[in-house]
C-alpha cells in the first residue's frame, strides 16, 4: 500500500502482511498530492507545491523528476495513466490539464477556457479518453486523447462544484456535487444528467467517489 505524506514531503508504503512501513523523502517542497503506480511498477507522485511530476523506482530508491514546461503550471494535482502508459493530470489552481509521456518526458499543457474552473479529479473511460471534474465551476470535461481537444459538459445547478468523479463499466459518469451536497450522474451517450440530495444535506460536502461492482460509494466529508 503506497501513500502520499503531503506535509511531510514524502511517499511511503505499508506491507499489510508484516505491518512494516518504509518512507522516502522527496525533493524539497514537492508536497505530493497523488500517488499512482504505472505498469512498470514505478511509484509516481504529483509535486503539488513545486510544479513537478516524479516517480520512485522502488527497486533502487532513485527518484526521477519532471518539471512543468510553463512557469504558470504550479500545482500538479491528480494523476492517472491510460492503457498506453500516458499520464494525464490536473492542475487545480493553475486552471490547466496536462499529459506526460514517461518514455520521453514530454509534457503538454492546456489552459481551460472556463476561468477558475479548477480541474480536480480525473479518470479514463473505456475508449481511453480522460474525464475530469471542476472544483470551481458547474462543469465536467472530456479530453479527446488523440487531439487534446477539451469538451465541456455544463452541469445544471448554480453553485455546483465537483471534487471527484468515477466511470462505471457501462460508461456512466458518476460525480459528487460537493458544493451543493448532492450525488450526480451523467450519461455521455444521451447527455442526460440526474442528481440526488445526499442524506446529510447541502453542507455534507461529498468528496471521494468510487464505483465498485456497479455500486456507487462516496463519502460526506463535511459530516
Amino acid at each position: 500500500i503506497w501513500y502520499a505524506g503531503q506535509f511531510g514531503n514524502l511517499m511511503g508504503n505499508i506491507n499489510p502482511v508484516t505491518g512494516a512501513i518504509k518512507e522516502y523523502e522527496l525533493p524539497a517542497n514537492a508536497k505530493p498530492h497523488t500517488v499512482e503506480i504505472d505498469a512498470k511498477g514505478n511509484i509516481w507522485y504529483t509535486g503539488n507545491a513545486n510544479g513537478t511530476l516524479g516517480y520512485l523506482d522502488p527497486k533502487t530508491g532513485k527518484i526521477t523528476v519532471f518539471k512543468m514546461p510553463d512557469p504558470k503550471a504550479k500545482d500538479p494535482h491528480t494523476l492517472v495513466f491510460d492503457k498506453n502508459g500516458i499520464g494525464w493530470f490536473t492542475l487545480q489552481n493553475s486552471n490547466m490539464v496536462g499529459r506526460i509521456d514517461p518514455a520521453s518526458g514530454d509534457i503538454k499543457l492546456v489552459t481551460l477556457k472556463t476561468p477558475n474552473a479548477k480541474p480536480y479529479g480525473i479518470k479514463i473511460d473505456a475508449d481511453g479518453n480522460p474525464w475530469f471534474s471542476c472544483n470551481g465551476w458547474p462543469c465536467l470535461y472530456k479530453i479527446d486523447a488523440a487531439t487534446f481537444e477539451l469538451i465541456e459538459v455544463k452541469l445544471p445547478l448554480e453553485g455546483t462544484t465537483v471534487r471527484r468523479l468515477d466511470i462505471a463499466e457501462d460508461g456512466i459518469i458518476w460525480y459528487v456535487n460537493s458544493g451543493l451536497g448532492r450525488l450526480g450522474r451523467y450519461d455521455p451517450k444521451t447527455g442526460d444528467i440526474k442528481e440526488w440530495p445526499s442524506p446529510s444535506g447541502p453542507k455534507s460536502h461529498p468528496y471521494a467517489i468510487a464505483v465498485v461492482d456497479g455500486v456507487v460509494w462516496y463519502n460526506e466529508s463535511g459530516m
